[in-house]
């Protein structure tokens, strides 16, 4: 299953990230190099949920298993959502009505850059967000673009949201970094917190209604 490489073009696409948890952590990939900003005694790397763009045709399921090959080595099981949350008429973060399965955690709307072959004009992208596992025997390591893996807590995670220097994350109990095998992170890396895929919206949900809502990783 191919991924697209944005969310420009003829074709529309939509994007789908997941949420893996392992020993009660959640994995989620450093970005590459090409991604980092370096600025005088920093090096702001983002820290993102694994996710792609993907054609309109492509189901959930096959989408989130390529997620897992791109990002961990190996497939990822979808698993549907109890409950979907998202931006509703009424509020900004509300549990949204069934939905046909499988399920999200999290769906809401972003809007992507325009191609500029195509006018410039920006438009609403999908951003879907899947529970995601592997099977029992499974281990998973760091692959493609991304500089490593960082397993958080959610305790953990919410205080990358404004960034925080790797050497202070690291020093927690409840983090731990698998670096891509040949990179390193400069001494200086301030990681933070991106919402490209929903990541921002799946703290204020736990915010809202509790941890619980994450899942049981948490």
């Amino acid at each position: 299953m191919a991924m697209e490489r944005g969310t420009t073009g003829d074709q529309p696409g939509w994007m789908c990230a997941a949420l893996l948890g392992v020993g009660g952590r959640f994995a989620l990939v450093v970005a590459g190099e090409d991604r980092w900003r370096r600025d005088p005694g920093c090096v702001f790397v983002p820290l993102e949920l694994p996710g792609g763009v993907f054609p309109m045709d492509t189901s959930p399921e096959s989408a989130i298993a390529a997620l897992g090959e791109r990002w961990f080595g190996r497939p990822l099981r979808l698993v549907p959502a109890p409950v979907t949350y998202g931006p509703s008429a009424a509020h900004a973060i509300d549990r949204l009505p069934p939905r046909d399965p499988p399920a999200p955690l999290i769906l809401l709307e972003r809007i992507a850059p325009g191609d500029p072959a195509h006018g410039g004009a920006g438009r609403r992208v999908t951003v879907a967000l899947f529970h995601a596992t592997l099977n029992e025997d499974a281990a998973i390591a760091p692959c493609g673009p991304g500089a490593g893996l960082l397993l958080l807590s959610w305790q953990a995670l919410r205080q990358v949201v404004r960034g925080l220097p790797l050497a202070e994350l690291l020093a927690r109990d409840d983090v731990s970094l698998q670096p891509r095998p040949g990179v390193a992170l400069p001494a200086e890396t301030l990681i933070y917190l991106t919402g490209e895929y929903g990541e921002r919206m799946l703290l204020r949900v736990a915010a809202k209604y509790g941890a619980s809502a994450l899942g049981k990783d948490t």
